[in-house]
């Protein structure tokens, strides 16, 4: 992790509320955000990764008949970028304002319906 900037792989299924958890989607994310706050900071790690896994249920919005299960977060470095090949989507999420510049970039690795090799 650099100085001002932390990573995060997120992992978890999709699955519909009526059916077992075993038959769900995969989801497999990468999230870089600002690791400062709006006074330069250090953000600790635990609120950097309750923010990571809201933004990626925000991003992902399995809906009222769907939810997210086994999922886990951890911090990694910034080395799994290059390691994990082009991303099925980039969202950009966040927020500016006047120099403080609070920017989450979210990869989405996997897809649901799409089947992607290892």
């Amino acid at each position: 992790m650099s100085a001002d900037t932390a990573f995060f792989e997120f992992r978890g299924e999709i699955t519909n509320r009526g059916h077992a958890e075993d038959q769900g989607e995969p989801v497999h994310c990468i999230v870089k955000m600002r690791s400062l706050d709006a006074q330069g900071k250090r953000r600790r790690n635990v609120d950097l990764e309750q923010q990571a896994g809201d933004t990626v249920l925000f991003v992902l919005n399995p809906g009222p008949h769907r939810k997210m299960s086994h999922s886990s977060i951890r911090a990694v470095g910034e080395e799994i970028l290059t390691n994990a090949g082009p991303p099925v989507h980039v969202h950009r999420v966040g927020i500016a304002k006047s120099t403080v510049t609070n920017t989450m970039i979210l990869t989405r690795l996997t897809s649901p319906g799409v089947n992607r090799p290892n």
